[in-house]
């Protein structure tokens, strides 16, 4: 029986995809770093610290975390100064799945701010009864440990959960935490999303009472 229904941010409930690869561009350039946007692409659902502390193995933890922190600003000035779309049909989905009496999550590698900040902008901040960010968790997706802890706040088992993901790491991540995974095709490919359980375009032409067993 299912349960609880848990939603990976950028990509699955905003289309801030876009904004946050000019963000990466714009941070990596002014530390001399040429990337490219498929570059960024496969940092899709990483935790920002997890990706800089890839890049700048060599530097020390206190200036990693001084670069996350500058990171943040840049994604945070970005944020506030655009005009964020949700992902289409996730505001009635999700209403139907509270509607539904299923427990809805949000589960995401953003710092806790940064969600705030985009659940606002698109209309959601209210709607979820647990939301799980890059600061409740040491090991970031494809770690399962971000899931685990989501399926442990809404007092289910991982097993009555179906988690939305948009990205490999994210969909490694709810699998090895023992959830079914729907893919959200709003940036990948089946291919690229290989391993989930089943695939969305969007939320446009479906409800969550299909999930009810």
């Amino acid at each position: 029986m299912i349960r609880a229904l848990i939603f990976d941010m950028d990509g699955v409930v905003a289309r801030t995809e876009r904004i946050q690869e000019a963000v990466w561009l714009k941070f990596f350039n002014q530390h001399g770093i040429a990337l490219t946007p498929h570059d960024v692409f496969n940092m899709r659902g990483m935790r920002p610290v997890d990706v800089i502390n890839e890049y700048f193995p060599k530097t020390t933890a206190d200036v990693r975390q001084e670069m996350a922190a500058e990171r943040s600003e840049i994604s945070k000035n970005a944020l506030r100064n655009s005009v964020i779309a949700p992902v289409d049909g996730i505001a009635d989905f999700v209403h139907n799945a509270r509607k539904n009496s299923f427990k809805v999550a949000l589960a995401t590698s953003a710092h806790r701010d940064t969600a705030e900040l985009i659940l606002n902008k698109v209309g959601l901040r209210d709607c979820f009864d647990v939301i799980i960010s890059a600061e409740d968790v040491t090991r970031g997706k494809p770690d399962p440990e971000v899931y685990e802890k989501t399926a442990l706040q809404l007092c289910v088992q991982p097993k009555e959960c179906i988690v939305f993901e948009d990205a490999a790491s994210g969909i490694q991540s709810a699998k090895r935490a023992g959830m079914k995974v729907v893919g959200l095709l709003t940036s990948h490919t089946k291919e690229e999303l290989a391993g989930a359980d089943d695939y969305l375009v969007n939320f446009a032409k479906t409800n969550a009472d299909r999930y009810n067993d």
